[in-house]
């Protein structure tokens, strides 16, 4: 789950169990406090979902090469990092 203070992003991973595709859910918790209206396949949203997911996907990547440590975690990290363009630290 990821929630960038407005919309939050629920990602449900190989739920057939071929390691292809992935369902979720995306709510815009402004409009939609309770949730209702699920927009993963909202094609207004797509942009707002593609942005979501890179920044999940970011902070996975910065979280797991942390914990990697000495075992070439940050070798590993700066050049994924530079490949989808997220922060470096």
């Amino acid at each position: 789950m990821f929630h960038d203070g407005r919309y939050k992003l629920i990602v449900y991973h190989d739920l057939v169990g071929d390691g292809a595709r992935f369902e979720g859910e995306l709510f815009d918790t402004r409009s939609d406090p309770k949730e209702l209206l699920n927009l993963w396949q909202s094609v207004d949203h797509a942009e707002i979902k593609s942005v979501l997911l890179q920044r999940m996907l970011n902070w996975s990547i910065s979280t797991e090469t942390r914990l990697l440590g000495t075992r070439g975690g940050q070798k590993f990290h700066t050049s994924v990092m530079k490949t989808y363009g997220g922060q470096d630290k």
